[in-house]
């Protein structure tokens, strides 16, 4: 165990650096969609890794965005839609975009 909470830890510092860096676009690609979804969430909200919370948004072609479970209400649920509510969103956010 403590090789998979080590390889965690690596992920989350890693992730949290590219966040911090202001990468705009990051790929990841799992088959634990809910794990990583979870880390990311953790990381967003954690001053000490990243200075700056933001909100995580997930979305699915199904779903639209979401936030916390909760639908935004808009129509998002087209790839076009959710981008331009990405690029004209104010606040510090992550976008999840789910490939599902």
């Amino acid at each position: 165990m403590p090789a998979i909470n080590s390889a965690v830890q690596k992920f989350e510092k890693n992730l949290a650096n590219l966040l911090r860096a202001r990468f705009p676009y990051l790929y990841i690609s799992t088959w634990e969609e809910n794990r990583v979804v979870g880390l990311i969430k953790a990381i967003a909200g954690n001053t000490e890794l990243i200075r700056t919370p933001r909100k995580v948004f997930e979305w699915s072609s199904t779903e639209g965005f979401m936030e916390n479970g909760k639908s935004l209400g808009e129509d998002t649920k087209a790839a076009i839609k959710a981008l331009e509510y990405i690029d004209h969103c104010q606040e510090p956010a992550i976008f999840v975009l789910r490939m599902r």
